[in-house]
């Protein structure tokens, strides 16, 4: 479901700007669909749980990530881009948004994951689609 959410996203002739800020656009309307569904608290416990379990393995995430107060925020895939490179942070967001839909997939199934992905239209429906 992850792979789908970001399918097509950046194309090889993309730059890593270009790429950073597609990424970006995706990641931020599937935050604020997941705001709406589960709340602020919700939202905040389900991505530090996911950055916990994926950071060892993509240590972009940790230059994507930016807390203020008792929220997180996944808004600094541009700089982490220029970092570690495109690739790398789409393949971070990518763990970020499998954690998420296996930790709510184990809460409340993953049919209603889809719905709650899909309510803001984020939800590629086929191969190719690009969600942005």
């Amino acid at each position: 479901m992850a792979r789908l959410l970001l399918a097509g996203l950046v194309d090889e002739r993309d730059s890593p700007k270009e790429a950073a800020a597609a990424v970006q656009r995706v990641w931020s309307r599937i935050a604020e669909s997941l705001r709406r569904s589960v709340g602020d608290d919700g939202y905040n416990a389900l991505v530090a749980r996911a950055l916990h379990r994926i950071q060892a393995q993509h240590p972009a995430v940790l230059d994507i990530r930016r807390v203020v107060g008792d929220t997180t925020y996944l808004d600094s895939v541009e700089v982490a881009a220029e970092k570690h490179g495109a690739p790398a942070v789409t393949a971070a967001i990518e763990a970020v948004l499998t954690e998420i839909i296996d930790i709510l997939s184990s809460l409340v199934g993953t049919d209603m994951v889809g719905s709650l992905l899909q309510r803001d239209g984020t939800f590629p429906h086929g191969p190719g689609i690009r969600p942005i």
